[in-house]
């Protein structure tokens, strides 16, 4: 059975295509877009890009805590994310990507070797996220809100190293991005198994929109993971759906995992027993001026243990608004995140956010 995905990597390269349609909508699109051309001639190009996220937070309960999820511990001013990106493309059909986020923990982002082995299909190797939730595989530089959900990112499977195959069919109506990588939670060869992940996905009516939806536009998604870590195995699973039309925009998404301690670990165990966790999340957004000002609000639903009623069942709720002066590459954005936690007695971890988010 785990040999499934192996072979669906392969399937690929021997299928037809069965239309034109180019990858820029990738099902794992970069972090910071290399959208400015340094170098170009008839052999290749050389694209650099950067983003910046700062924020200034005026109000923070007195129980938020980042290592708990919370967006800050308290009330200041942050410098949340930075990117520098490179793309070099050799061709048409080679890339190479690179993505660093000198204020994360591990700053390699993305680092991929891209062969575009036909217009609509493409194999890779390298850095990337791991094709589950697609809350998290957004591009951090086109999020609607300052912060990705609590929820998504407390059930997150992360970025991994390994090798990729996407492709998109009837211009785009169908397509698939599968993936087989390293095993644990980190980026590198940690002595445990493979981990395997897929997603399906449909736009029967065209393209996402990057900002205001002018059309009706539908975007449905699936994606399953299979994680044999060196200490804990996880199986995994998503769906999501996106409307949107008239400048107004609705998503979900649905994620639920179970973890289990592996029978034979080759580094220590940190999970007690088995281990099930469930998110459901709503978002919402409507451009009340133009394609300038857009209100924005988000509702989830998370358990990080669907045996226990804790601190861990919560609902988290987040309204705001996002002043467009350039599209995503310059806009000015407030959020107020409340967190309740419905099991035992709630923690003062509300936040007020306000920020500014570039993109070059």
């Amino acid at each position: 059975m785990r040999l499934l995905p192996l072979a669906l990597l392969i399937v690929p390269l021997v299928a037809n295509s069965a239309s034109g349609a180019d990858l820029q909508s990738s099902a794992a699109p970069p972090s910071t877009p290399a959208a400015t051309v340094i170098f170009k001639d008839a052999k290749k190009s050389v694209s650099l890009g950067v983003s910046a996220q700062l924020w200034a937070v005026p109000m923070v309960g007195s129980d938020a805590q980042q290592a708990n999820g919370d967006a800050i511990d308290s009330p200041g001013f942050l410098a949340r994310r930075a990117g520098l990106a490179l793309d070099i493309k050799l061709g048409s059909d080679l890339q190479f990507y690179m993505n660093l986020n000198p204020l994360a923990e591990s700053p390699l982002y993305d680092l991929r070797l891209r062969w575009l082995y036909r217009p609509n299909m493409a194999l890779a190797m390298g850095v990337a996220q791991v094709p589950y939730s697609a809350s998290l595989s957004q591009s951090s530089s086109s999020m609607r809100f300052m912060e990705r959900p609590i929820s998504s990112a407390g059930a997150a499977i992360g970025r991994r190293v390994g090798l990729t195959a996407e492709g998109n069919y009837y211009a785009g109506k169908l397509s698939y991005h599968l993936g087989v990588y390293n095993g644990g939670d980190d980026k590198a060869n940690n002595r445990g198994g493979l981990a395997f992940g897929g997603r399906l996905q449909s736009e029967p009516f065209g393209s996402l929109s990057k900002l205001k939806s002018k059309a009706l536009r539908l975007r449905l998604g699936a994606a399953a993971v299979y994680d044999d870590g060196p200490s804990v195995n996880t199986q995994a699973m998503s769906a999501d759906v996106t409307i949107e039309a008239a400048g107004f925009r609705l998503y979900t998404e649905f994620l639920l995992d179970e973890r289990a301690p592996d029978a034979l670990p080759t580094t220590p165990i940190a999970l007690g027993g088995d281990v099930a966790r469930q998110t459901m999340l709503i978002e919402a957004g409507y451009f009340v001026w133009g394609d300038r000002l857009e209100l924005v609000a988000r509702g989830e639903l998370y358990d990080n243990n669907r045996v226990l009623t804790d601190h861990g069942d919560q609902t988290v709720l987040t309204g705001g608004a996002n002043l467009y002066f350039k599209g995503h590459n310059l806009k000015l954005q407030m959020n107020y995140i409340h967190r309740a936690e419905n099991g035992g007695g709630g923690l003062d971890n509300d936040a007020l956010l306000v920020g500014v988010a570039a993109a070059l």
